[in-house]
């Protein structure tokens, strides 16, 4: 569809990096949708319009964020998921590649690096 804007679920709990990320997509033309908690996540989640991409912090308030792209992953969304973390511990990302995202990030942001990821 023609002008049609990308959507965006930014699940991070971090305000400043909320807002970094937040701001450099709006400027790109994409609605960006946010979430603190992977409640408040699940619950932004749309089954029947999915978003192009969720940016995935994985060290959230209510647990790790792997329970969203597990969600993502589990419903056959068409969706991109770039997970953003500052996490470096192997095992971890180990356990979080075998949900499939389509990057993973460290923190601290690389925006351009980011935009990359998330282009469709």
């Amino acid at each position: 569809m023609v002008g049609q804007r990308h959507r965006m679920l930014l699940v991070e709990d971090h305000l400043p990096t909320r807002r970094t990320i937040q701001r450099a997509f709006t400027r790109r033309g994409w609605d960006v949708t946010e979430a603190t908690t992977i409640a408040e996540g699940l619950t932004r989640l749309d089954l029947d319009h999915p978003f192009d991409c969720v940016v995935l912090d994985l060290t959230l308030p209510d647990g790790g964020g792997e329970v969203i792209l597990r969600k993502v992953r589990t419903e056959g969304l068409p969706t991109r998921v770039i997970v953003n973390t500052a996490i470096c511990d192997p095992a971890r990302l180990r356990e979080v590649s075998y949900g499939r995202p389509d990057a993973v990030l460290q923190k601290p942001n690389d925006v351009a690096g980011l935009c990359r990821a998330c282009e469709l």
